[in-house]
């Protein structure tokens, strides 16, 4: 299927002037589909106003901020208001008012240390991190298997371990304290009795999740890259013999005027697997402050009211990391049940090994390319979306070859009604492609990897020029070499025509054409303006007659006089 269709759209390609492969595959063209859409939907985003309240209301034992809840009447799907007189009614009716505590609960709370990494949420952690792409996180903990022997197999979708291992737990904490002494005081609060949620035989894969191995390794031969992708795992395998995090989440809800207003807070109580790990960011946050002890039908004073004046926002462009999380996640989009349980059971498209190489392959064909950390996608890649087939587009094929295969792989399918159908799809897809070639649905695609959206005519002869490169960058040249030669250079991905470009001699075409309208006469080019005699005033060729137009340089009309 990929062979066939690539050569099929590749032949589209080439009817509008690219010159590249425009390879077509059951991974790579789902996975270029959702950089395209998201794409899309950023660009065609339109942001709606809405509108919020905060409060700093005063208790007896302290202060906190609070968020006002709208009535349904006035909010979205989301429960925001979307009525800014209403919020700045709310905002004069409670200013220098009192309301009255109505809910004030504290609870409890105990959060596990995270699972450890497999290849793709490690490629995730990183990318957040430092920005590092999926491909150069690969090879970097490929190097700390192979070569530093400080990691277990990489290429792993499992992020538990084994019953069996648990015995080892002492020997491999007391290799990491001696190849770096930063770990002594983190592992010497260990306790390898306690049993974290990794410790599942049910949940084993071919491998078991990347932790460090027992040999020991002197990490000062580790590049940086491999330092960082060392110590995230090292931390994430010590913080499974820590106790879990404990903290107190209070929930205090306000009446004022008949408007009701909401606060949260966490208080850590113990740090537990967080020693290792640090704070995470939303503990950080305003959302989370600390709050003063309060009781329900306590009097809270108004002390200042904050109106606000927000937009939603878009969603966010990609990233390499949160690219592999959505190839691996991909069957939230799908609404059949029984395909997105398919996908779901193989983790989305792709495997762990090669959701970096796909994406490599992206970037490689110029369907997507990175801006700083994000990933975007080309009018290349565009194009190519544009003139393909739904099916081939979605993830939800794949998952019916991968059922359809399964069925064969367990006796409840027939391998030739498979390939029968097969051949049949592949038929009615190329029929249809078949049609695309030369047509105006396709020619008027643009595949110049370039950034203009429109066909460029060769000056000499007509034909549509293509965007090459060479030695010295990139190029225009006409689709009609060798008979034409036309080469224009280039300016931001469009055709910039030469300064002084000779109509009297068309070296493109080998001949002499006709000779050169007379100094006074109406410019051919532009229409518009006269012809004038002027002489080169500089350079090799100064002292050389030629004739130019007036309208320079909006027109560039150049033509020598002949020599005499």
């Amino acid at each position: 299927m990929n062979l066939t269709l690539t050569r099929a759209y590749t032949l589209i390609g080439q009817q509008s002037g690219h010159e590249g492969v425009l390879s077509v595959g059951r991974v790579q063209t789902p996975t270029l589909n959702l950089v395209v859409q998201r794409d899309l939907a950023i660009e065609q985003f339109k942001p709606t106003p809405y509108y919020d309240l905060t409060v700093v209301f005063a208790v007896t034992r302290g202060q906190f901020k609070a968020k006002w809840i709208p009535s349904n009447g006035v909010t979205d799907s989301e429960g925001r208001c979307t009525n800014q007189q209403t919020a700045l009614n709310v905002a004069q009716r409670v200013e220098s008012n009192q309301g009255t505590i109505t809910k004030a609960d504290t609870e409890r709370k105990k959060e596990p240390a995270p699972l450890l990494f497999d290849l793709s949420s490690l490629q995730q952690e990183a990318s957040k991190r430092w920005g590092m792409g999926a491909k150069a996180v690969l090879d970097t903990v490929q190097a700390l298997y192979e070569i530093h022997k400080a990691l277990t197999y990489p290429r792993t979708d499992c992020r538990y371990l084994p019953e069996s291992q648990r015995p080892e737990a002492d020997q491999i904490l007391a290799t990491l304290k001696k190849s770096d002494m930063g770990y002594s005081t983190l592992v010497d609060q260990t306790d390898t009795h306690l049993r974290s949620r990794v410790w599942n035989d049910k949940k084993i894969t071919a491998h078991h999740a990347i932790i460090p191995t027992s040999a020991p390794n002197d990490i000062s031969r580790m590049s940086e890259n491999e330092r960082r992708l060392y110590d995230l795992i090292c931390r994430r395998y010590i913080a499974q013999f820590y106790p879990e995090y404990e903290y107190d989440n209070t929930i205090i809800e306000v009446s004022v005027c008949n408007e009701q207003f909401r606060t949260t807070g966490k208080v850590p109580r113990i740090h537990g697997w967080r020693t290792v790990l640090g704070q995470h960011k939303s503990d950080k946050n305003d959302e989370n402050q600390t709050l003063p002890p309060t009781k329900i039908g306590e009097v809270a004073r108004v002390l200042k009211v904050t109106p606000e004046n927000k937009q939603t926002k878009p969603p966010a462009r990609f990233t390499e990391g949160t690219l592999i999380a959505a190839m691996k996640s991909v069957g939230k989009s799908i609404t059949d049940a029984r395909l997105k349980k398919i996908l779901r059971e193989t983790s989305g498209i792709c495997t762990e090994a090669t959701r970096a190489s796909i994406i490599e392959t992206l970037l490689q064909r110029h369907f997507i390319q990175k801006q700083k950390k994000h990933i975007v996608s080309t009018q290349t890649g565009r194009a190519l979306i544009a003139i393909l087939p739904k099916e081939i587009k979605s993830p939800a094929t794949t998952a019916l070859w991968e059922q359809g295969l399964d069925d064969i792989a367990q006796g409840r399918g027939n391998l030739s009604a498979f390939i029968d159908g097969q051949t049949q799809w592949i038929t009615e897809v190329l029929r249809q492609a078949r049609q695309q070639i030369g047509s105006t649905h396709a020619s008027s695609q643009q595949f110049s990897g370039g950034s203009d959206k429109a066909q460029h005519a060769c000056p000499d002869c007509g034909k549509h020029l293509r965007r090459r490169k060479g030695g010295n960058g990139f190029f225009w040249g006409c689709s009609g070499y060798p008979e034409c030669k036309c080469t224009l250079p280039d300016s931001r991905g469009k055709p910039r025509p030469a300064k002084a470009r000779n109509t009297y001699q068309s070296k493109s075409r080998g001949k002499t054409s006709d000779p050169p309208a007379k100094s006074g006469s109406s410019c051919p080019q532009c229409k518009s303006s006269r012809l004038v005699q002027r002489t080169v005033k500089n350079g090799k060729n100064a002292g050389k007659p030629f004739i130019g137009c007036t309208g320079y340089p909006k027109c560039n009309y150049f033509s020598w006089l002949p020599a005499r």
